[in-house]
């Protein structure tokens, strides 16, 4: 210690205790360690950094899946369309019902599975014409991802061709089941432009949309006469 010297000097008979004290200040300040307060502060950190990994690690993980999806509907899509070249129609019901299986050959070498459930994707076709259109739904599991309600499907109730398929691609005329548009209190006026009513009844308009635009799946609903309110 610096002041060890002059303490020999100027306070011969305490500075030997005044050492001692000083060196056991020192070793205890050193020793001392955390206190419950900041181990418990740490702690919480701690837990709130892992929480927010693995959040995101199950966002990230999900998204792959949905990504995987997507594909696998397209390619499907495409299969599809080649065998309707072919045969100028689609192929019938259950075609797909069998994933991993090979019935689908030359068009498709396997059916492609779900990535977490392992079953089939849905696909139906009008029962009375198969040669009119298809669709071809999924179940994403990030339910805020956009294309659920750019297609105009419901997250949880799906498309309209059962709850959790909410995400479909479809091809061809209206097929029996197909999804209506979302209600809402937007409708279209007479001129057919898309306002927002407060009483579609008293309006006489034949349905109410949640879109502010009158739009379902890219299509225009008040360019059809049908769609437009009487007032």
């Amino acid at each position: 210690m610096i002041w060890f010297p002059f303490c020999i000097a100027f306070f011969p008979g305490s500075c030997h205790t005044r050492y001692i004290v000083t060196i056991q200040r020192f070793f205890s300040y050193r020793d001392r360690g955390f206190t419950l307060m900041e181990l418990l502060i740490v702690i919480s950190i701690l837990i709130l950094i892992l929480m927010m990994v693995f959040v995101n690690l199950q966002t990230q993980i999900a998204r792959a899946h949905d990504s995987k999806r997507k594909t696998d509907l397209n390619l499907i899509q495409k299969a599809l369309e080649d065998y309707y070249d072919d045969t100028l129609c689609y192929p019938a019901n259950g075609i797909f019902s069998a994933c991993g299986g090979t019935q689908f050959q030359p068009y498709m070498r396997t059916i492609p599975c779900d990535p977490v459930s392992k079953t089939s994707y849905l696909y139906g076709t009008d029962v009375a014409n198969s040669c009119a259109g298809y669709h071809l739904c999924a179940k994403l599991e990030d339910l805020h991802d956009p294309d659920i309600t750019r297609l105009g499907c419901d997250p949880v109730q799906g498309c309209g061709w059962g709850a959790g398929y909410n995400y479909c691609i479809s091809m061809g005329g209206i097929i029996p089941g197909s999804p209506t548009p979302p209600p809402g209190q937007f409708a279209c006026s007479p001129s057919g432009a898309c306002n927002l009513y407060v009483n579609l009844q008293a309006n006489g308009c034949p349905a109410g949309y949640g879109d502010a635009t009158c739009h379902y799946n890219g299509v225009d609903l008040c360019a059809d006469p049908a769609n437009r309110c009487q007032f």
